[in-house]
């Protein structure tokens, strides 16, 4: 009887070019995902510095509102 003698399969550049071969498929992979991420033209970005002073406008009626509600007109004092 007789057998095939085992080979050491890191003697051969194999495992070197099937590493290479992923590396490169990830990388690839990677490229083609951010190129094909969609961003908004820059003419649709909104300057957020309009929204705070909203919401400083609405807290200062809130705060005038609550301040007339709790003096009232001045009639009952």
């Amino acid at each position: 009887m007789q057998s095939l003698q085992l080979q050491d399969v890191y003697t051969s550049n194999e495992p070197q070019t099937i590493l290479n071969r992923r590396i490169k498929f990830c990388m690839d992979l990677h490229s083609d995902a951010v190129k094909a991420q969609v961003f908004p033209p820059a003419e649709d970005k909104r300057d957020f510095v309009d929204l705070d002073d909203d919401k400083t406008n609405k807290e200062e009626d809130l705060m005038a509102r609550l301040l007339e509600d709790m003096l009232g007109d001045g009639d009952d004092y």
